[in-house]
């Protein structure tokens, strides 16, 4: 699975290279390093931080860097895959660990919308959102983007601009740490989720209910 993501690496680097850029490309393997859950790695930040300061202060700055992402290794050296979001990721990771001045994520659509626009056709695309708000809105359903991409970024306040791959001239949505206006930004949908009430006289003050009826839940979900 990691195959391709490695072969078009070097194929995107030399394309560039004919280009006229001076391109490079890096193996992420050497750069994301992980614990050993494969197809849903765990990266480790510390050691994944020492690589990346590592390996990027042996390039040159006018070198355009080329890397693939959604993979990485153990400190054996196999190869991992970081599961969903993983591509995202990884360039969030690197951005922090180069400390990037501005974070920018292609996808197929303009930005973040007041709605899903596939369901909504009067839905406005969103100039500006805070890193709270991006996170609330990709916790509870706007698949546009993953809560995973933006943790990286907030402690080094790097900005991200969410852009369409097919339509350059967008200025997309911004996310930054600036505050943005009160109100309300967007309307998501949850799918596929159940809700559960438990009631009862026998619940009201008792110590340790929660604990108990997740804890039958976690082993009737595991078997």
């Amino acid at each position: 699975m990691a195959q391709g993501e490695l072969i078009s690496s070097k194929v995107v680097t030399e394309l560039l290279i004919k280009k006229g850029l001076n391109a490079v490309c890096v193996d992420s393997t050497q750069l994301i390093k992980t614990d050993a859950y494969f197809s849903a790695a765990n990266v480790n930040e510390t050691l994944t931080e020492l690589k990346t300061k590592e390996i990027f202060s042996k390039i040159s700055d006018k070198k355009l860097v080329v890397l693939g992402g959604f993979i990485g290794s153990t400190i054996n050296e196999e190869i991992t895959t970081l599961g969903r979001n993983g591509s995202n990721l990884t360039a969030a990771l690197i951005a922090k660990f180069t400390e990037a001045e501005e974070f920018l994520n292609f996808t197929h659509v303009d930005g973040i919308y007041t709605a899903n626009p596939e369901w909504v056709s009067s839905a406005k695309r969103i100039e500006q959102l805070n890193y709270s708000e991006a996170n609330e809105l990709a916790t509870f359903g706007a698949s546009i983007l993953h809560a995973k991409t933006i943790v990286p970024l907030i402690e080094k306040k790097i900005p991200l601009r969410i852009l369409n791959t097919l339509n350059p001239k967008s200025t997309g949505t911004l996310i930054s740490s600036e505050p943005t206006p009160h109100g309300v930004k967007s309307l998501t949908v949850l799918q596929d989720v159940a809700l559960i009430n438990f009631h009862g006289k026998g619940l009201l003050g008792k110590v340790g209910v929660d604990a108990r009826i997740f804890t039958a839940w976690q082993k009737t979900i595991s078997v």
